[in-house]
């Protein structure tokens, strides 16, 4: 659990709040989700506080709640007004590197929107990347070395496949085993057919439970013989 003292909720200039270096934007963006919030906001203005932690004085980069601060932007731009945000604001040197791990953590990781597995995985390496240990990132989160590097694996993979797994509960390492058969077909004549299937794929782990049996079955069905099912032979490129 987060250890720190709570902060109280104030008004901050949008002003103040840098837009441009936002190195925790983690959540992918959802074109309709940012819409209704929009149209929340509009309606019935902010209900939730951002999180704030200040870099310099009168100045602040966001740690959560970009897609909130997002809309506010929006509609501030559309329709004026929205000079204040209210937030949480942590003060400068008051966090250090594992404590924005275990707040970002607390407030994505839980509730009723949970980061998808794309997600996770930007979220751990971007914490690698500025010095965590992946024993560290392990520990916290009560998740295997594996399971993290399972994780890892999946971040660079194309944005199309990173959206389907945003949206599937398929667990990491099935995860991984896709993607890297994924990225082959993405080398072939076929690679245009590369989302389609690993779409198909993954809408089994809608009404069944995947096992390395039922995976492997699945990924030489749907791409067997060196091109996708039913697709016609090509020659090479």
């Amino acid at each position: 659990m987060l250890t720190i003292i709570e902060t109280q909720v104030i008004k901050i200039p949008v002003g103040q709040i840098n837009m441009a270096d936002r190195p925790y934007r983690i959540r992918a963006i959802q074109a309709d989700k940012d819409d209704t919030l929009r149209s929340q906001l509009a309606l019935l203005g902010q209900l939730h506080p951002v999180t704030l932690e200040e870099t310099a004085p009168g100045q602040f980069m966001i740690l959560d709640g970009h897609r909130r601060l997002e809309a506010v932007m929006a509609l501030r731009a559309k329709e004026g007004g929205w000079e204040e945000v209210m937030a949480h604001v942590y003060t400068a040197g008051q966090l250090s590197l594992q404590d924005r791990f275990k707040l970002l953590r607390e407030k994505n990781m839980f509730g009723e929107n949970p980061l998808g597995l794309h997600e996770r995985a930007v979220f751990f390496k971007l914490f690698s990347d500025r010095g965590m240990t992946l024993d560290e990132i392990a520990e916290i989160c009560s998740i295997p070395i594996y399971d993290l590097n399972n994780h890892l694996k999946l971040v660079d993979v194309g944005p199309g496949f990173a959206s389907q797994l945003n949206q599937t509960n398929i667990s990491a390492f099935f995860a991984a085993i896709l993607a890297r058969r994924y990225q082959k077909w993405a080398q072939t004549p076929y690679a245009e057919h590369a989302d389609a299937i690993a779409k198909g794929i993954l809408e089994h782990t809608r009404s069944e439970t995947l096992n390395l049996k039922s995976l492997n079955f699945y990924l030489n069905f749907y791409w067997g013989s060196e091109r996708p099912f039913m697709a016609p032979q090509k020659s090479s490129p």
